[in-house]
Order: structure tokens, then C-alpha cells, then sequence
């Protein structure tokens, strides 16, 4: 089994308006954090997920595209698609991240056309990776709907689960909800992990804060004004 990888999210705000937010709404303590837990882990998957067209390929720095090559198995001309460096004259970051694995292993460089299909390969394995950690979110998310009552389509489960969630329960001593994503037994994985879904995760908490922060501000404009207290 391999070791879970931690990656680090401050929720410093997210805590702080989270107990504001629970003195004004009038939901179960159980519930209020079930259904905050199911929103973070949703937007987390979306974050995750949603991935421009070649936008991995930028984040390497290189450019794909599909050219006419001799097959020498069939002697015939068909299309294949290539990885190029999106700046002429540079070494784009795949290349420096290839060879320095292969080195790491003792094994020598790779240039000219070997480079290009190992280009071509990290990048489908970075954007497979992607849609894996965005998958892990899924059993959670399952989970949380449930119980709280919604339902989210966005990225399908790949393969066996590969997350979990550890709901609230009414009487608990500590009332606390936790989601889990394990998408990240290989290497490729692993690394998807800190660069996907770490800021999609932080990204998560932070939208939820904003979301609390207006209904905060909304219950206390309806307190003030059922007062005849005047707002802006």
C-alpha cells in the first residue's frame, strides 16, 4: 500500500466565518457541516477537473499538433500527433522533467524525435492524472448528497472508488465531517495531486467562505432592517 501524500491548505478564514455562519442559520449542526463538506469537496472536483483544451501541454511548455508520418510497418503516410517546444530555442519544462527522471535512474537523455513522443506521453498522462484526482472527490461527494440532499454531475468515478467521507452525526462529542480523495498511488499521480489538486482544494475553501460571508451579510441586513434599522 502506498503512503498518503498531504498537501497544504490554510482554512484559517474558512473556521473563523464558519462559526458566524452557524450561529445564524437555523439547520443541525450535523447538517450545516455536511452540506459545507460536500460544497468543498464538489467545487474542489470541478477545479480539478475542467481543463482547457492543451492546457496541460502550455503548463509544460510545449505545443501539440498532428503531422503526416511513413509508418515503416505499413510504408504508408498517416497522422500522428507530435509535442513541440512552445518557445523556439528552449528546453520546455517536460523536457527538463523527463530527463531528469531518466537520470535519476542512470539513464542517459533523450533528444530530437525519441524526446518528442515522451513529451507527447507526459502530457497524456498529466491530463489522465487530472481527471483521476478530480475522480477521487466523487465517493465523498456521493456520500455528503445523500444525506444532505443534493446531487452533483460533474466527474465520474474512474475505476474503483478512490476517496471517502466520514460524515457528522447528531451527538457526537466533536461534531465533524471528513472528506478523503486517494487518488494518488503513482508517481504521476502524486504530482497531479500537488499541482491540481491543491490549488483546486484551496480554491474550494475559499469560495465557501465568500459563499457564508454573503449569507452573513444577508441575515444581519434583514435583522437590521426588521428593526427599521436603514442599510446600504
Amino acid at each position: 500500500m502506498s503512503s498518503p501524500i498531504s498537501i497544504r491548505v490554510n482554512t484559517t478564514e474558512f473556521d473563523r466565518v464558519l462559526r458566524r455562519y452557524i450561529e445564524l442559520n437555523k439547520r443541525d449542526l450535523p447538517d450545516i457541516v455536511n452540506r459545507k463538506a460536500y460544497e468543498i469537496a464538489k467545487v474542489a472536483c470541478a477545479l480539478t477537473h475542467r481543463t482547457g483544451k492543451g492546457q496541460v501541454a502550455r503548463e509544460l511548455g510545449v505545443r501539440l499538433r498532428r503531422v503526416r508520418e511513413m509508418n515503416p510497418l505499413t510504408n504508408r503516410l498517416h497522422r500522428v500527433r507530435r509535442a513541440y517546444a512552445a518557445t523556439a530555442g528552449e528546453a520546455p519544462l517536460a523536457a527538463l522533467i523527463i530527463n531528469a527522471r531518466r537520470g535519476s535512474k542512470g539513464q542517459p537523455g533523450l533528444y530530437g524525435r525519441a524526446m518528442e513522443r515522451a513529451i507527447y506521453r507526459l502530457t497524456v498522462i498529466r491530463d489522465q492524472s487530472r481527471a483521476f484526482i478530480a475522480s477521487g472527490w466523487v465517493p465523498a461527494i456521493a456520500t455528503l448528497g445523500t444525506l444532505v440532499g443534493l446531487q452533483f454531475r460533474g466527474a465520474k468515478k474512474i475505476g474503483r472508488a478512490k476517496g471517502s467521507a466520514v460524515p457528522a452525526r447528531p451527538g457526537s462529542y466533536k461534531v465533524m465531517a471528513r472528506i478523503t480523495n486517494a487518488a494518488s498511488a503513482k508517481r504521476d499521480h502524486k504530482e497531479a495531486l500537488i499541482l491540481y489538486g491543491e490549488p483546486a482544494l484551496q480554491s474550494a475553501f475559499h469560495q465557501e467562505t465568500r459563499s457564508m460571508k454573503d449569507y452573513i451579510a444577508r441575515k444581519l441586513g434583514d435583522s437590521a432592517r426588521s428593526l427599521g434599522i436603514k442599510t446600504g
